[in-house]
This record gives structure tokens, sequence and C-alpha cells, in this order.
């Protein structure tokens, strides 16, 4: 059997490596999408309302019951 710290170390070093190609290609596409300094404004205000309202609704989506069968973001800390 593969030890953990072998197998953890092969999986990110592949996802590294996916990330750097991937980050290397989109740079590409950028240099030559965005010409102008208003287009790369409006891609950074994009890019910043997307991720924004990603880190908003992730609470709401990843939830999980807590010993009280309710919500660990609900304010009703009452037992049911």
């Amino acid at each position: 059997m593969v030890p953990t710290a072998i197998l953890l170390g092969v999986v990110g070093g592949l996802l590294g490596a996916a990330f750097i190609n991937i980050n290397t290609r989109a740079g590409g596409v950028r240099k030559i999408c965005l010409k102008t300094k208003w287009s790369k404004v409006v891609e950074t205000g994009i890019f910043g309302f997307v991720s924004a309202s990603c880190i908003f609704w992730i609470p709401y989506l990843l939830r999980k019951a807590d010993s009280f069968g309710g919500c660990l973001y609900s304010n009703d800390a009452t037992p049911r």
C-alpha cells in the first residue's frame, strides 16, 4: 500500500502543474483579448463580483446540521 504522504505529494504536484499550465494559457488569452485599459478594469470588476458572490453563498450552500438538529448558521440555538 502506498503511504498517504507520497500519494498526497503526487496529487499536489499534479494539481500544481495543472494550475500553472491553465494559468499560462489564460495569460496568453488575456494578452490577446484585453487591449484597452478599460477592458482590464471591467475584467477585474467582473472577477471581483463573481468571487464575492461565491464567497457570500458558500455558507448557505454548504451548511451542515449541528448536534441540536438545526443548522450551524441559524440564529436559533434551542434544542429541537
